[in-house]
């Protein structure tokens, strides 16, 4: 069985989580690049639902945003639910920001899904969580790194994200 992070540990209302939130203890530089989708690895069981998508920035404020979105893949990295675009919207420092889905999902089967974010601007935040050992997020199933590139507003997301390039961090997300 996946390693699932216990309930007592989440956001109130949260219903899952990439980690544990007091695991999440790294300032992830060079985590997000602007306008490239990241994709992080989430468990989730038959019959939740995800009606919005948090991330958390650590140590670097977003600065002249043109373009944020987060979006719902499966395992196959199929589109499954995304949010409207947060524009230029402010993103603190060390702030959780939620992205809202236009429509609920619910999960039809349990397994690993992908929380994706874009951000387009010309300093992308800095995000919360922790680093891992090389080698460790190569193993299949990739569970975080980069998809496409050259993305702006959500219509820009593709219906399938290419493969992913896996990089050496766990980002912290939830959904409520």
């Amino acid at each position: 069985l996946p390693y699932i992070p216990p309930h007592w540990c989440r956001p109130t209302g949260a219903v899952r989580q990439s980690i544990d939130r007091a695991g999440a203890h790294a300032n992830l530089t060079g985590t997000l690049s602007t306008g490239r989708l990241y994709m992080q690895g989430v468990y989730y069981a038959r019959g939740e639902v995800v009606t919005s998508i948090t991330f958390v920035s650590a140590t670097t404020a977003l600065a002249t945003g043109a373009n944020q979105w987060a979006a719902l893949f499966d395992a196959s990295r199929n589109q499954l639910a995304i949010s409207a675009d947060a524009t230029s919207a402010a993103w603190a420092a060390n702030t959780a920001k939620t992205f809202t889905m236009t429509t609920p999902y619910v999960i039809p089967s349990s397994g690993i899904y992908y929380h994706g974010l874009n951000v387009t601007a010309t300093t992308v935040p800095t995000l919360a969580g922790q680093a891992t050992l090389a080698g460790i997020q190569g193993l299949a199933p990739i569970l975080s790194g980069y998809a496409n590139s050259s993305l702006t507003n959500p219509a820009s997301c593709p219906a399938t994200a290419s493969a992913i390039t896996s990089l050496n961090v766990t980002a912290y997300t939830y959904s409520s």
